[in-house]
């Protein structure tokens, strides 16, 4: 017996709805996936972090002698390698600072301080230091300029209408760490960084303090060693010290420091990066006893070719100091 037409109306109504069901259950993403989409991603690495990261791997595969260590916690671990003394008569520690944008084993005069110090008498920690990169200037608008000045008005509009975010102690903006320049970020990371390598060396071995920095750092490290700011350290050896756009309260031919610890200044005698007669002559001014300068004849800014030189240099100045006490 056929089945009459009007009893399938329902049924293809049925299908239509199930069917018409399942592709929308099809379309709509789990309610917990969409979710994840939503959450904090983590920080990219810094370039120093990545630089160091491959430093570390490829020392792990042809340097067995070289103890590599991350100082800090979190993002703000930092590259640290050492080496004990390999002479038996050991007699000073030394935190050996890099140049900017290279790391702790940087052919040149960094690996060979690191490594060749060590033959004398010296345990030597050298550490990744970080990338000084200030934000470059803005020029000034024009005030003839049309679209300068519209800029400038819509720049003043939008200050003046959106709230700045307030520290919770007082009325002032709020200002992060991110919102500073990098060229008052980094002294302030860099004696953080020196203070946890000099509590590490010296946890291994109890003996005086060098520290030796490179061009920036030697900049950088002059400018705490004016500021009071170095403690626990005996002797400083800077190296070419580089002027550093930015950088404020910074006395680099030393016309007002007050030296409290010895002080070695080598610098090369072709292609100087900053001028080493100021810094000598004022130093001759004040009578600073503890201040020494030796130029490199022959050499240039990089003392290519001039690294053994340059070793003698620091281990004569240190054995006078330090291993004959």
């Amino acid at each position: 017996m056929p089945i009459p037409k009007i009893t399938l109306l329902p049924l293809v109504i049925m299908m239509f709805l199930i069917a018409t069901a399942l592709i929308a259950e099809e379309k709509d993403p789990p309610e917990e996936e969409s979710d994840l989409k939503h959450l904090p991603q983590p920080a990219p690495e810094r370039d120093e972090t990545l630089r160091n990261q491959a430093v570390a791997a490829q020392l792990a595969l042809t340097d067995k002698t070289t103890e590599v260590t991350w100082l800090g916690s979190g993002k703000e671990q930092f590259l640290a390698l050492y080496l004990p003394d390999s002479s038996g008569k050991p007699f000073v520690n030394t935190l050996i600072l890099h140049d900017n944008l290279q790391n702790p084993d940087w052919p040149g005069v960094i690996r060979s301080l690191r490594k060749e110090l060590t033959r004398g008498g010296w345990n030597t920690l050298s550490i990744a230091v970080p990338d000084y990169q200030p934000r470059p200037a803005i020029p000034p608008l024009k005030p003839d300029q049309p679209e300068a000045t519209g800029r400038v008005l819509e720049e003043l509009d939008t200050e003046a209408t959106e709230p700045e975010a307030m520290s919770e102690d007082n009325d002032e903006p709020a200002q992060t760490m991110d919102d500073r320049a990098p060229e008052d970020q980094v002294p302030e990371e860099l004696s953080q960084r020196i203070l946890l390598a000099t509590q590490y060396i010296n946890g291994k071995n109890n003996y005086p303090l060098v520290i030796i920095a490179v061009g920036s750092s030697a900049t950088l490290l002059l400018k705490q060693a004016q500021s009071g700011s170095l403690n626990d350290v005996n002797g400083l050896v800077i190296i070419d010290p580089l002027p550093l756009p930015g950088l404020k309260d910074i006395d680099l031919e030393m016309a007002e420091s007050d030296l409290r610890i010895p002080l070695l200044d080598i610098a090369p005698e072709f292609n100087p990066r900053s001028d080493p007669e100021p810094r000598a002559a004022n130093a001759r001014r004040r009578q600073q006893s503890l201040y020494q300068q030796r130029i490199l004849r022959g050499s240039n800014r990089d003392f290519n070719g001039a690294e053994q030189r340059l070793m003698k240099t620091v281990r004569g100045w240190a054995e006078k100091l330090f291993r004959r006490q």
